[in-house]
């Protein structure tokens, strides 16, 4: 009965470990937080660091005492420039030619007539371009929402593809925990009869 006892405690173990993976794979995933052992790396590196620091400090103590050569720790020396300029004009002008000073009142009603045609003709043409872009608008502002909304629900389904392998791995670590309970009370109810 021994056997089952060292099975459970096995089972019991690798079902915790599966559902640390399952987790730790989730929380990969979801969040930009650091694991688990990127907090140890983080820990670690921040203590040797500081533990090489304290122990040259020491060594340039005792340096100084017996008269040894001191470590002097590396310089970095950083320098930089930088300049930027920017400048612009611009000048534009509308003429139009000057209504005639004399002439008859036909004339210059024609001449008038004349001017009126041409501003509407440049007003039709402005409103031309104008609807024109309007409508490559709103078919690019058509195809932006498209796109948008096709990420999104590529989004959603890779966080639904993502979730349930993470809870998979978590439902199968706590199988395997409860199967290890299981057979580890077994193996101790037999061995105390």
């Amino acid at each position: 009965m021994a056997i089952l006892g060292w099975m459970g405690g096995a089972f019991q173990l690798l079902g915790v470990l599966l559902a640390a993976k399952g987790i730790s794979d989730v929380r990969q995933q979801w969040t930009d937080l650091p694991g688990i052992w990127t907090r140890v790396n983080q820990v670690f590196l921040r203590f040797s660091n500081n533990i090489t620091g304290l122990f040259w400090k020491a060594w340039n103590r005792i340096a100084i005492h017996f008269q040894l050569p001191v470590h002097q720790p590396p310089r970095v020396e950083v320098s930089g420039h930088s300049e930027s300029t920017i400048g612009g004009s611009g000048q534009g002008s509308v003429t139009r030619p000057a209504a005639p000073s004399s002439g008859t009142t036909d004339e210059r009603l024609a001449w008038l007539e004349a001017q009126m045609g041409s501003t509407q003709e440049e007003i039709d043409s402005m409103g031309a371009r104008l609807t024109a872009e309007a409508q490559a608008r709103g078919a690019g502002d058509q195809e932006e929402r498209l796109a948008r909304s096709t990420a999104v629900e590529n989004g959603r389904q890779a966080l639904a593809n993502l979730a349930g392998g993470g809870l998979r791995l978590q439902a199968w670590g706590v199988s395997l925990l409860l199967l290890g309970i299981i057979l580890t009370t077994i193996s101790s109810a037999t061995s105390a009869n």
